[in-house]
């Protein structure tokens, strides 16, 4: 187990040469944003005192390429690449200036990938998907995990708009949430909890590999918060233990039971006993993220992950929220 000590951040955009900026020795604010969802992953960097040919070489290279790497003790991964969207220069104080960047990840297809297309007798959502990914191929974008829904189509299909609503709509209709992980098209099941569970590849997460506080639960499952780690992503299995020793259940604080919620199907559970409590805790600590948000800054406090996840525990029930989520 490597330690998590000495921050690692490189912040490296294009210029117009064919060349890159560095710009990792200055002071880096940033935050990215991932979640199954159909909306692009997004960077909001934050650059400080930027000498003026620099920040005038970087703002003259709008849509190009950025990415951030981060890690610790010199080794850092990839956390976001993508194109620049927005600058935007500022002044802090008096002697204190900055160039925000606005970033995302393949969202050309997101706003302009449109659809004109029928689909013969006979079409499955599989058939759909990759009719999206068709009509986005221009962007680089394929399709990867797609679930097996039994059944076709009794009569053609017509597709037509947005490429995005039709990702939103065949992801509805195989109860799942439709998403672009940098160039492949994926879809996220909640109810099929199990489906990334392995045991052997799972991110271990304790107060000694960056655990940070008391996890918290959610009606949906819990919410965590780590020291910055790029391998939290959405779908990627993650064992909580708030506790350094495996053996220990986790201890993770509980959510308030909303009686009010209640009436429409509640946010909890009746125990055997009478007693009520809300439901999507995993008993083996096992969770899949379903969300996730990276925030740092490399001369400040800021360096941390926060995510949200579902039990991957078959046994544990979904929370009433996690089942209207997908119906």
């Amino acid at each position: 187990m490597s330690r998590k000590f000495i921050r690692t951040c490189s912040l490296v955009a294009a210029n117009g040469n064919g060349g890159t900026v560095d710009l990792s020795q200055l002071r880096i604010t940033f935050s990215v944003v991932h979640g199954v969802v159909s909306t692009p992953k997004t960077l909001r960097a934050r650059v400080y005192n930027l000498s003026d040919d620099s920040a005038a070489l970087i703002k003259a290279q709008y849509n190009k390429a950025v990415s951030l790497s981060v890690g610790y003790n010199g080794k850092s991964d990839l956390l976001f690449s993508g194109d620049i969207r927005q600058f935007r220069f500022g002044r802090e104080s008096p002697v204190d200036t900055y160039l925000d960047i606005l970033a995302v990840t393949n969202d050309d297809w997101y706003a302009e990938a449109g659809m004109n297309q029928s689909l013969a007798e006979g079409w499955t959502h599989a058939d759909v998907a990759h009719a999206i990914a068709q009509a986005a191929s221009d962007d680089g974008i394929t399709v990867g995990t797609i679930p097996a829904v039994p059944g076709s189509g009794g009569r053609p299909k017509v597709i037509y708009g947005h490429a995005r609503d039709a990702l939103r709509t065949v992801a509805a209709n195989v109860s799942a949430f439709g998403r672009c992980d940098g160039s492949t098209i994926n879809f996220f099941q909640p109810a099929k909890k199990s489906a990334s569970s392995n045991a052997t590849s799972a991110i271990h997460l304790s107060p000694t590999t960056g655990l940070v506080g008391i996890p918290m639960q959610t009606e949906g499952g819990v919410q965590a918060t780590c020291l910055l780690d790029p391998r939290m992503v959405p779908d990627a299995v993650v064992a909580i233990y708030s506790r350094n020793d495996t053996g220990h259940k986790t201890t993770i604080a509980q959510e308030e039971v909303d009686p009010g919620v209640g009436v429409n199907g509640g946010n909890y559970t009746v125990n055997a006993d009478g007693t009520a409590s809300v439901a999507g805790l995993s008993a083996t600590g096992q969770y899949r993220v379903a969300y996730a948000e990276h925030m740092g800054d490399t001369r400040g406090n800021d360096w941390l992950t926060t995510i949200m996840a579902i039990d991957v525990d078959s046994s544990a029930v979904t929370s009433q929220a996690a089942i209207s989520a997908t119906s």
